[in-house]
């Protein structure tokens, strides 16, 4: 696999670049007020609080209370492509494979302010993917068509149509994210991609 090279293609996906470390404190502090408040109830006063600088210092470093949302979830993304990137080109096999993408649905549901918006404004999530699915789609595309297309590098049986493979494991993490099986993601993952594992030859 190619390594990812050049800007961040998150900007591409109507994400702002990620943030700058300088703002890292600013992000931490709007992540424990959205987690401890909500997305609604948080108020730049809170994140202000939490920083323990002035609101106009707060707007000027990273804007509104959505503008910080948006900026955290562009850091978050990128973090956890870095974090699996290496995972994924050491995968050898199937189950690797599988982990991998486990890893990413657990990443979602247990970041406390995803866990907060899931339990307490769930309506909020449901409207976002509404409105907001085919960019919600495209995001997921972003980490699921390396993944296939590093599958297809294991199977070396014969090509898998990347792009459509691709958009249906986007499909299912995207399902596992708004609803979450009763069963752990990996286990659940493995039974899903069973019939994708055994077309490429890659299940052992």
């Amino acid at each position: 696999m190619a390594p990812v090279t050049g800007p961040s293609p998150l900007t591409a996906l109507g994400l702002p670049p990620v943030p700058a470390a300088v703002l890292d404190p600013y992000l931490d502090a709007a992540a424990s007020c959205f987690a401890r408040h909500g997305l609604r109830r948080t108020r730049v006063t809170d994140i202000a609080e939490e920083v323990g600088v002035s609101r106009v210092t707060v707007y000027r470093q990273v804007g509104t209370t959505e503008d910080a949302a948006r900026l955290l979830l562009a850091r978050e993304l990128d973090r956890l492509v870095s974090s699996l990137l290496p995972t994924l080109l050491a995968a050898d096999d199937a189950d690797g494979i599988v982990a991998v993408i486990a890893s990413a649905v657990d990443f979602a549901v247990t970041h406390p302010v995803m866990r907060k918006v899931l339990q307490d404004e769930s309506d909020l999530v449901g409207a976002f993917v509404m409105n907001e699915f085919g960019t919600v789609l495209e995001r997921l595309l972003l980490l699921a068509e390396p993944v296939v297309r590093r599958l297809n590098e294991i199977a070396g049986t014969r090509d898998i149509d990347i792009p459509v493979l691709a958009e249906w494991v986007a499909r299912v993490v995207l399902t596992m994210v708004v609803a979450p099986p009763a069963v752990p993601p990996q286990e659940f993952l493995r039974e899903v991609l069973r019939p994708l594992l055994v077309a490429t030859g890659s299940e052992h």
